[in-house]
Order: structure tokens, then sequence, then C-alpha cells
């Protein structure tokens, strides 16, 4: 009789990430890895075909939770007020311990994008989406008239979301948590 899995895949996954995030894809053992996740190598191998697997899964996972703590954070603002209170949430991450972990997204952008075909669709994928959400914001704050730019809501929207990674790329690197007001304070012109 088959053994049944006596875990949970998002607990494990979550703790995964966490794994990753803190040490990077290559900094993370196997035995690391499996350490973090509380799980015995024939229940990794049972489950996942490879690191590189749940490493994929850990960055949708996180992709998911990211976008729904967004849309729940968001949810009933006015869209220049959405998009300013993303950029206050990113940069008062970044004044945090934790923030000099960086944006998980990002720093699988850095670490193996270039490199690894997989990863890199994940992260392009992963941005893409997340420049449509706030160019749908900005066209939405345009019609509303809380947002007065009228330059190309597509446009914008990378330049704002360049300011976000940026934000991450400084916090990642310990630079003073200045670098990320300074970014921040970029933000609301683009609105204007």
């Amino acid at each position: 009789m088959p053994s049944q899995k006596q875990f949970g895949i998002e607990e494990v996954l979550d703790r995964a990430m966490e794994a990753f995030w803190e040490s990077g894809y290559e900094g993370t053992s196997m035995t690391r890895l499996l350490d973090r996740m509380g799980i015995q190598k024939g229940s990794f191998y049972a489950t996942f075909s490879s690191k590189h697997e749940v490493f994929l899964q850990a960055v949708d996972r996180y992709v998911r939770v990211r976008f729904s703590e967004f849309e729940d954070a968001m949810a009933g603002l006015a869209p220049r007020q959405a998009i300013e209170r993303m950029f206050d949430s990113v940069q008062e991450e970044c004044r945090y311990k934790s923030g000099s972990r960086g944006c998980f997204v990002v720093n699988a952008a850095l670490e193996l994008a270039p490199r690894d075909d997989a990863v890199g669709e994940v992260v392009r994928r992963t941005l893409k989406m997340h420049q449509e959400w706030i160019a749908e914001l900005l066209v939405a704050g345009q019609e509303d008239g809380t947002i007065t730019s009228t330059g190309d809501a597509a446009s914008v929207a990378k330049a704002l979301l360049g300011l976000i990674i940026a934000m991450r790329v400084y916090a990642r690197a310990g630079m003073p948590a200045s670098y990320a007001v300074a970014l921040r304070s970029q933000a609301g012109g683009l609105l204007d």
C-alpha cells in the first residue's frame, strides 16, 4: 500500500521559498532545502521531480500570494490611491531587515533568468502581468480624473514598475532607505 503524504504542498513550498529567498537558488543545497522543507528525500522526489521544479513552484506560489495580497490591499481604493498604496507598501518593506531580501521574483530574475529559460519565462510573465495591472489602474485613474497624466498607460506602467524593481534592488543591496524614498517620490510625478 503506497504511503500517503504527511505534509501540505503549500506549506512545504512556503518553506522552500524561504530557503531560496535567503540563500538564492545556487546557495541552497539539497540538504538545506530538505531540512527547511521538513521532508525526507523520498517524499521530496515523490512529490517534486527536482530542486529546479520546487523552485519554479515556489516562485509561482509567491506570485499568486503576492498578487492576491496586492489586490486585497487595493480593493475599494481609487486608482491613484491604489498605485500610491503599492509604492508606500514597497517603500515600507524596504525599510526593514526583511526588505534586504528583496523581491523573490526580482532575485530570480537577477540570479537565474539570463541562463534558465523556465525561470526567465516565469519572470517575464510575472513582470508583464504586474505592468498590465498597473496600466489598468492608470487608465481607470485617467478616466476618473485622479490621475492627470496623459501619458500612454503602458509606457507609464513600465516606468512605475521599473521604480518598484529599483527599490527592491536597492534594498537587496543594503542601500539606505533614503534610496527607496527617492524612487518613491518619483512615482507621483509620473501620475501628474
